[in-house]
Formats: C-alpha cells, sequence, structure tokens
C-alpha cells in the first residue's frame, strides 16, 4: 500500500474521538469493496481504542451501502468479519474453476453463497483456511501456489502473495490503493455517513 495514504489515515486515527477512528478504520480496510474493484475483504476488529466494544454495540444495526458482513471467528479479544458484496462474490465463487477449486476443499455441498460462507466460518474456528484468498477475490492460480509454496517463494507480496502475473497484480493493487484515497479523502472530509446508517 502506498505509504503517503497510509501515513495519512494513521494520522487521522491518532487524532479522532473512538467513534471516527471506528469508523475509519471500518470503511479504509473495507474500500475495495465499496468501490466495487473487490469482492469482499477481511477486518480483525480488537479491542485498540475501544473498537471491540463499540462494534459489539453496532454491529446488528450497521448497514453499510451494498455491503453485507459475517462475523467469521471471535477468539482472545478479536473478532474477524469478512465484508461482502454478495453479487460480486457468488459471481466470482462460482466461476466454473473456482466452484471445481472450492468443491475439491470441502465446498460441494454448499449450493449458495451464504452456505458456502457459513462453511468458510466453521472451518475457520480450527485455523484460517487457505481458500479464505479465493472468498476475497484473489486469483485462484496465485492461491493454489500459495498453498502448494506454504506462503513462500512469491515473485510479488502485497494485498496477496503473487505467484504468477505480476504485472496484473501490481494493476489490481494500484486500483485497491486508489480505492482507499477516495474513501480516506471522504473520512477526512466527513463526507462518509452517506456510505451507510446505522
Amino acid at each position: 500500500m502506498n505509504r503517503e495514504i497510509l501515513n495519512k489515515y494513521l494520522e487521522f486515527l491518532n487524532n479522532s474521538n473512538v467513534y471516527d477512528a471506528f469508523e475509519a478504520y471500518i470503511f479504509f480496510n473495507i474500500a475495495p469493496v465499496v468501490d466495487g474493484v473487490k469482492p469482499a475483504s477481511l477486518v480483525r476488529i480488537t479491542n485498540r481504542m475501544n473498537f471491540l466494544t463499540l462494534w459489539d454495540d453496532i454491529k446488528e444495526k450497521i448497514k453499510i451501502h451494498g455491503i453485507e458482513h459475517l462475523e467469521l471467528k471471535t477468539h482472545c479479544g478479536n473478532s474477524v468479519v469478512i465484508f461482502y458484496n454478495k453479487e460480486m462474490l457468488n459471481e466470482y465463487v462460482n466461476r466454473k474453476d473456482i466452484r471445481e477449486f472450492l468443491d475439491n476443499n470441502g465446498y460441494a455441498e454448499c449450493s449458495t453463497i451464504d452456505t458456502m460462507l457459513e462453511n468458510l466460518k466453521n472451518k475457520f474456528h480450527n485455523t484460517c483456511p487457505h481458500e479464505i484468498g479465493i472468498f476475497l477475490g484473489y486469483p485462484l492460480e496465485d492461491t493454489k501456489e500459495f498453498i502448494k509454496n506454504e506462503g513462500q517463494n512469491c515473485l510479488l507480496c502485497g494485498y496477496w502473495k503473487v505467484y504468477n502475473d505480476e504485472e496484473s497484480a501490481r494493476c489490481i493493487f494500484q486500483k485497491y490503493d486508489n480505492a482507499k484515497r477516495k474513501i480516506l479523502n471522504l473520512i477526512v472530509n466527513k463526507n462518509v455517513r452517506n456510505l451507510y446508517c446505522i
């Protein structure tokens, strides 16, 4: 991620009240999903700055325009939440090659995106399953190579570990950075509220 974007984001967090900081944290991390360039993002919510307490208070009420969420795991003061665009994610996981990969990794009995996500949640209780990359929109070949290489020997490490098309991955990383830059500008200018309602 672009260092300038990250520094501006961290500065905003450090100078904000708890609610504004929490709002910024969520939106910054799911910006590519909000912008429609990524089907899902995984967000770890801890009690740093009382974020987990705030999340517990509002998680049932939060509605982010076009985005749904599912708590995959809560453990030791952390909550891992997947925020996703249901239509986009459904289209991606049902692509023929992706579906075949998922079926071979324990999703053959899942007929809907909801049952797939529940299965992912059940698997998440033991460990972070490698197929999480698919649900986050990472390329299938990179996900397979990550598993095969046990996370080692990648060509590039950014939003995911890249083993194949480095140029294409850099373009996607740039799209994610651009989405974060747009959301950050909304956050800093206090215009993010029109993206969701609580």
